[in-house]
């Protein structure tokens, strides 16, 4: 009996002193809270201006259109070089033009020019006098151009040069080699020297060549094609040790 009035006192005393410590409220508080203010959607909201910062753009491209194709397979992977720019400004810019679909007999090289201050205007026929496509392009002579293609069909060179860019005839030649695969296309060619006279002539053979279903091979030229001292050679590391074929477009 005693061990219950002992619990029962035990018991009263905590409940007497957490009732002793509960936490009061100043009323005045509540004087200083804030009233949410609820903005309706047509209202103007007036926020402080905000100062955006630019800075300038490091390209910022300015297009012109030189020419039109609708002979959209402008290479089979990689492409040639196909637009140069002079020392002194001018450009001279190629492309594989067709405008008569779908077999596009009209195909050929489209070309245009740049004279430092307007490109020409966009050609209405090709270069070549025949069916060609995958043009090169590149400097020749002291002021001169030229442009190399291929007729896929007869699997001939075709090159056309002047002796001064942007204007005047071109002047048209096949591409006469003495020994080689009996076909070529698919043409890349640069040209090098201190007058542009070295003609550096990549080509594929279409068919098997050398051990290779395909094969590329070099040309080269030092004095302006007129004559090759190197024929449709296979430069070390792309022979049949080295690959099973190199097709189209792929140098």
């Amino acid at each position: 009996m005693k061990k219950f009035i002992s619990l029962a006192i035990s018991m009263a005393m905590v409940i007497f002193a957490f009732s002793q410590s509960i936490p009061t409220f100043d009323k005045s508080m509540l004087e200083q809270s804030r009233k949410a203010v609820y903005v309706q959607a047509n209202d103007v909201i007036v926020e402080a201006p905000v100062q955006e910062l630019t800075g300038p753009r490091a390209f910022d491209p300015s297009e012109t259109i030189i020419g039109e194709t609708w002979y959209d397979l402008q290479t089979n992977k990689s492409v040639q070089n196909r637009v140069y720019r002079y020392a002194d400004g001018t450009i001279g810019a190629v492309w594989t033009r067709g405008i008569e679909a779908s077999a596009f007999p009209d195909r050929g090289t489209g070309y245009n020019y740049y004279d430092g201050t307007e490109w020409g205007p966009s050609p209405a026929v090709r270069l070549e006098s025949v069916r060609c496509g995958w043009p090169s392009y590149s400097p020749l002579g002291p002021d001169g151009e030229l442009v190399i293609s291929h007729d896929f069909g007869a699997s001939v060179l075709y090159f056309n040069e002047r002796d001064v860019k942007g204007t005047g005839s071109w002047i048209e030649t096949t591409y006469a080699y003495s020994t080689g695969p009996p076909k070529l296309s698919w043409p890349r060619h640069i040209t090098s020297g201190p007058a542009n006279t070295n003609i550096h002539l990549m080509v594929n053979s279409v068919d098997e060549y050398m051990g290779m279903t395909g094969a590329q091979v070099y040309s080269r030229s030092t004095d302006g094609g007129e004559s090759w001292d190197i024929e449709n050679m296979i430069i070390d590391g792309m022979g049949d040790g080295d690959y099973l074929e190199l097709a189209a477009d792929e140098v």
